[in-house]
């Protein structure tokens, strides 16, 4: 006889092992696991754990992140921040607290670190704050800037805008960004940009 208990570890373990191997094959695309895993979900509505979700999806965020952070190097710490901005280290810290300064942590460390892109003769870029404020700081922004999109014909945003800031690219990015809850809703995205010289 199978007691309840040990049922529903296996049945854990079962969804697990399924979600594991249909995020194997997918893009890394955080949207597109969530909407594989809202389906998965709606497809098993007794038997979906919501927790197992979410762990999956910080799961393959972690994976993935190196990749990510990678993208937008090269970066600097907080001494070169307040070399560069002449802001004190509490005023660069409170900048990126309020969404004003792009920061992430690598695993293990704890320090910040600051990709370089977002500063232009000495201040933050004008759009930094904007994005930051509708996707969020750390991971959150690296992978939206880091990652590889159709509509940009396989450029990330990163790319496009490394070097200078493009008006229609900088405004096409922040409709994304706002998008994003939509997409995953299921809404039309925002249409496909074409990056000047591609």
């Amino acid at each position: 006889m199978v007691d309840s208990a040990s049922s529903g570890r296996a049945s854990d373990t079962q969804d697990e092992a399924l979600l594991e191997s249909l995020f194997a094959r997918l893009s890394p695309s955080p949207v597109s696991l969530l909407r594989a895993a809202l389906r998965f979900a709606a497809q098993h509505p007794g038997t979906f754990n919501p927790e197992l979700l979410r762990s999956a999806l910080k799961r393959r965020g972690q994976q993935q992140s190196p990749a990510w952070l990678a993208r937008l190097e090269p970066s600097i710490g907080t001494q070169e921040v307040m070399l560069l901005t002449g802001l004190s280290k509490s005023g660069v810290h409170k900048a990126k607290d309020e969404n004003r300064l792009l920061a992430f942590r690598l695993e293990g460390q704890n320090v910040d670190r600051f990709p370089l892109f977002q500063f232009k003769t000495g201040e933050v870029r004008a759009w930094i704050s904007a994005l930051l404020s509708r996707v969020g700081n750390g991971l959150a922004s690296a992978h939206f800037l880091a990652v590889a999109r159709k509509r940009l014909n396989g450029c990330s945003y990163v790319d496009l805008l490394r070097e200078r800031d493009d008006d229609d690219v900088i405004t096409a990015m922040l409709l994304h960004a706002e998008s994003i809850g939509d997409e995953a809703r299921g809404r039309e995205p925002e249409p496909t940009i074409k990056p000047a010289g591609k």
